[in-house]
């Protein structure tokens, strides 16, 4: 609904001038009051500020709604509370909390950048409606799969020859028809958040698996984050605080692990070509290195036997020690030598007797 219908509606229902303006749209703009209800709970200044909201409610102006919403919440007491959400769910089918909840809701789904979704202010009063609608849509994000859509592979483009200009325009070329596309369409599985929130760090893929799954982790990371931020129940119950902060982390580890991925060059495929001139140039140097090894031994043997040749012609000349003795290994036990003789004893002069 446009904003200038939105004026309309609300002029139309605070200066009374109903004939301005069809029964129809009127009873659909301005709430109507329940059986029963009191008519001066409410103030004029609040019925009117309560339809400027619900014209802007009904014409998606989300986040204008939302505040004029809390801004009626905040200001108002418990019984004005009930008659205003008996008067919106007359008018609308909402209670006024989930009728703030759903318009600061899709505010936020309307200002995102991304996937990633963030509350604006939201009041005590409506987040016994917000966190349903967050727990719902938590669930949905992590379970949400695509179908399986076929993916046609890509038709090779004929190459253009040169001087294919000068061809005449009635001679049709060779070239102008290009190959037919394969009849077999690859299907590619579309996975989902649940699938991989246990073990983020296993996940393979393909490069557009990762792309196609990561907005829905950011979306999912988001709504829990909100939980975090607005549910009641956080703050009482220290277990499921530590439930959903283990799953806020595996959904931290699951998104770096999909980044990476994301960014992955896929692997050239199979080149039966490449693969036979490489199982060539491995024979080729298989072939090469026994031929070098072969000439290598027969170098050995001709020089061995060049030395026995030798050894024998001197052996046969008689001209002493062979030019290869060096080569055999010499003992390391060498004979003792003999000890010096030792000098016989001199005989001492005996002392001549004293005279008597």
């Amino acid at each position: 609904m446009p904003k200038s219908r939105i004026k309309i509606i609300a002029i139309a229902a605070l200066s009374g001038l109903g004939g301005i303006l069809p029964a129809r749209t009127l009873a659909q703009s301005a709430p109507a009051t329940s059986p029963g209800e009191p008519a001066d709970v409410l103030s004029p200044q609040t019925v009117r500020s309560l339809i400027v909201a619900i014209a802007k409610w009904r014409a998606e102006d989300f986040a204008a709604a939302g505040r004029d919403l809390s801004r009626l919440i905040n200001a108002a007491t418990a019984d004005e509370r009930d008659a205003m959400s008996a008067r919106t769910r007359a008018t609308t089918g909402l209670s006024l909390a989930e009728l703030a909840a759903d318009a600061h809701y899709r505010a936020a789904l309307a200002a995102r950048r991304g996937a990633a979704i963030r509350l604006a202010y939201v009041t005590e009063y409506e987040k016994p409606a917000l966190i349903p609608k967050l727990v719902e849509a938590y669930g949905a994000a992590i379970r949400e799969r695509q179908e399986r859509r076929p993916v046609q592979p890509a038709v090779p483009k004929a190459r253009v020859p040169a001087g294919a200009a000068s061809r005449p325009w009635y001679e049709a070329p060779a070239y102008a028809q290009t190959r037919p596309a394969s009849d077999s369409a690859e299907e590619v599985e579309d996975f989902a958040v649940i699938d991989w929130i246990d073990r983020p760090e296993e996940f393979i893929g393909s490069t557009e698996q990762a792309k196609a799954l990561a907005p829905r982790v950011h979306r999912a990371a988001s709504l829990l984050n909100e939980r975090l931020r607005f549910d009641p129940a956080v703050r009482d119950d220290p277990g499921l605080k530590e439930r959903l902060l283990e799953d806020k982390q595996r959904l931290a580890r699951l998104s770096k692990v999909l980044t990476v991925w994301a960014g992955r060059k896929p692997p050239p495929g199979p080149d039966p070509q490449a693969r036979a001139r490489e199982q060539a140039r491995r024979q080729e140097l298989q072939q090469l290195m026994q031929a070098r090894h072969a000439e290598e031994m027969d170098r050995i043997r001709q020089a061995q036997e060049n030395a026995r040749k030798w050894q024998a012609e001197e052996a046969r000349r008689g001209k002493g020690p062979s030019l290869f003795d060096w080569l055999r290994p010499r003992s390391t036990d060498r004979p003792t030598p003999a000890a010096a003789p030792t000098p016989p004893a001199q005989e001492q002069p005996q002392p001549a007797p004293a005279p008597q």
